[in-house]
């Protein structure tokens, strides 16, 4: 994990912090318990990838109540997408990868990336005309769910961090059984 994906680790596991406001008996503000922090980590990794790709649109795009039935704008989604992966010039974590890349002749384009990620985005989209005139394009949720099962690696990092702490607190086979019990 980097600080890339803060947005995603924070909304997730802060999820009862933000409903559970509350103060102790000297007015100090009292964050989530250690069985709230449980049921976080719980939740997290029994997720399976279509749940959790459902969860990180309602992290990013749920509001403060992480709702489901809310809407993103693709270019909303592509800025996601962006953040987290660095495709753009502008959220590029490894600037001095991308010199050696280029040196070595072995550099994928940004603009190419950013093409092919916004298309893609753009296919899982749907659009509208508003009352001026102007298009926009929208995703829900489902359109969310499909873009990630037709490109998984969109949020591989995802994977791969719960992967990682699925391994190292009681096994895949343990949280195998709690993800088919969910």
């Amino acid at each position: 994990m980097n600080h890339n994906d803060a947005h995603f680790f924070v909304r997730t596991f802060g999820y009862f912090d933000h409903h559970e406001k509350s103060t102790d008996a000297r007015g100090k503000h009292q964050f989530f318990t250690f069985p709230q922090f449980t049921i976080c980590m719980w939740n997290f990794l029994s997720l399976d990838h279509v749940m959790l790709g459902e969860w990180m649109f309602r992290c990013y795009f749920g509001g403060t109540d992480c709702a489901h039935h809310r809407t993103a704008t693709s270019s909303e989604v592509f800025d996601m997408i962006d953040v987290v992966y660095g495709l753009s010039k502008k959220y590029k974590s490894h600037h001095d990868s991308y010199q050696l890349e280029k040196l070595l002749g072995t550099v994928n384009t940004h603009d190419n990336d950013v093409k092919k990620c916004k298309a893609l985005v753009n296919k899982n989209s749907t659009v509208t005309k508003l009352p001026s005139g102007d298009k926009t394009s929208t995703v829900n949720i489902e359109q969310f769910r499909s873009l990630l099962t037709s490109s998984p690696k969109l949020i591989n990092r995802i994977f791969s961090v719960q992967a990682n702490l699925r391994r190292d607190l009681g096994g895949e086979r343990l949280w195998k059984n709690h993800q088919a019990r969910r």
